[in-house]
């Protein structure tokens, strides 16, 4: 369906004149990955505002996307598969918000966030069988991962001494944790397709 919509929208615009039609593939590609970003963000802020997790679900998602922008791993076979695993993660992470609002954690999450990026800072990023990256490109997104992961440090450190707020270290911890599941499936399927 995304698919045939971004097709529409650039045969629309090559009738028009803003295209011309040797570039048709890649921007009917362009339009495919904007309306997927969009459908899934749709459905976050949806879920968060029926679930009452608003907050929660924008701090994660400022968490994650810059990361997982980067740090690759994971992709899906295709536009429906990634709507539904992205649901499904925004479901989890309201769900746990939920629950771990009120535990006394005393530090774990900032614990547990430290060791989680110290594995990304040495492991991202990691290529999807669908997203291959070039050297350059993998120097290129290592001091990018880097870098958001020092901002996040930065944040997580204000949050611990001068905000004291349970729902961000949550979710900073949620984002590090979701990376590493996708970083972790992305390794072990690499490590499957040599043992075979």
């Amino acid at each position: 369906m995304i698919h045939k919509v971004s097709e529409k929208i650039i045969n629309w615009q090559i009738i028009k004149g803003n295209l011309r039609e040797c570039e048709q593939n890649k921007y009917i590609y362009a339009y495919e990955i904007l309306l997927n970003q969009l459908i899934n963000l749709t459905i976050a802020i949806v879920l968060a505002f029926i679930s009452q997790e608003l907050k929660a679900v924008l701090i994660f998602l400022a968490i994650y996307i810059p990361l997982r922008k980067y740090a690759g791993g994971f992709h899906a076979k295709n536009n429906g598969r990634c709507i539904i695993y992205s649901t499904f993660i925004i479901i989890v992470v309201i769900l746990l918000n939920k629950r771990l609002r009120y535990f006394p954690n005393g530090n774990i999450a900032e614990i547990c966030f430290l060791l989680l990026l110290v594995f990304v800072w040495y492991v991202a990023p990691i290529e999807a069988k669908n997203k291959k990256l070039a050297m350059e490109e993998r120097r290129k997104f290592r001091k990018k991962v880097h870098l958001v992961c020092v901002m996040h440090i930065f944040i997580m450190t204000l949050n611990v001494f001068v905000l004291k707020r349970t729902c961000i270290s949550i979710n900073i911890l949620l984002g590090y944790l979701t990376l590493f599941g996708v970083l972790i499936i992305t390794y072990k399927d690499k490590k499957m397709k040599i043992a075979n």
